[in-house]
């Protein structure tokens, strides 16, 4: 049975730099053998596009989506975390409740889409479903939240995000909300809100992963120091190879592994973004 790691090929790869690469076919055969998932997928904006179907296998160069189901069998993907992405909007009861209406249709479409592929694909709320699921031969689907804002400010509704199988979510996204402070928007609380604090704490007692990615450096320093289980990172890149407020700085990277938290790489913020033309009106 493969080994369960979300970062395998990560930490392998960045153990390897003083080494030649390994062949092709040697990199193939590790790939296979261990457990890999992706912590940030964001092939549900992707769903309801007429045509559009996750269990084909699609072509990077014409077509935008990140992943699907033929990419993920043919590159030894295991699975990962699907992610249910709100805009932010103004905090404002009418915002909280168009992002709430929005976010549970989200969630409700990936369980939808993920349902037409039994054979292939299947949802994971455990450690031990992705096993059992890889065992069988089949992908793996965890579901996570990317921003908070749909919660506005009722916290009982991360409950019910966990009875829909979300097992991860992150404060925030590219600017300020309720929660917390972004990394890419002038400071509001200086970090996490007072309703921030108690957002890790509920966090904590359902049991969820806390997605540091978007958060500004002083959320991060407060998330690790409230939180009593390891926190991750599912899509940021070190501010050593380039950088930008999306990035973590090396101390800050050195202080998540010593709390046995993780970092996945993100390749988005490695230089300086092109976004004209085409790029930008994605």
């Amino acid at each position: 049975m493969k080994r369960f790691s979300t970062l395998a090929l990560l930490l392998l790869g960045a153990c390897a730099t003083a080494t030649p690469p390994a062949p092709v076919e040697d990199t193939a055969a590790l790939h296979k053998r261990l457990l890999v998932l992706d912590t940030h997928l964001d092939t549900p904006l992707h769903f309801g596009r007429p045509g559009w179907s996750f269990g084909d296998k699609h072509d990077p160069a014409t077509d935008i989506a990140q992943v699907d189901m033929g990419r993920m069998e043919e590159g030894a993907l295991d699975g990962g975390f699907f992610v249910i992405y709100t805009d932010q909007g103004p905090l404002t009861a009418k915002g909280y409740a168009d992002a709430l209406a929005f976010a549970r249709g989200r969630s409700d479409t990936i369980d939808t889409t993920i349902a037409q592929f039994p054979k292939r694909i299947a949802p994971a709320l455990t450690a031990q479903d992705a096993r059992r699921l890889n065992g069988e031969g089949r992908l793996i689907a965890f579901k996570s939240i990317e921003n908070s804002y749909p919660l506005g400010e009722d916290l009982s509704l991360l409950a019910e995000f966990h009875k829909r199988g979300v097992r991860m979510a992150g404060p925030v996204h590219g600017k300020n909300n309720q929660f917390a402070d972004s990394s890419t928007d002038k400071p509001r609380w200086n970090g996490l809100s007072p309703l921030g604090r108690q957002w890790v704490a509920e966090m904590n007692r359902l049991g969820m992963v806390i997605d540091a990615s978007h958060a500004s450096d002083a959320v991060f320093d407060q998330l690790l120091a409230l939180s009593r289980a390891p926190i991750i990172l599912s899509h940021t890149t070190g501010r050593h190879a380039y950088d930008h407020p999306r990035n973590l700085d090396d101390a800050r990277i050195r202080a998540l592994a010593a709390k046995g938290g993780a970092m996945c790489i993100s390749t988005i913020f490695l230089s300086e973004l092109n976004l004209a033309g085409e790029r930008g009106a994605l």
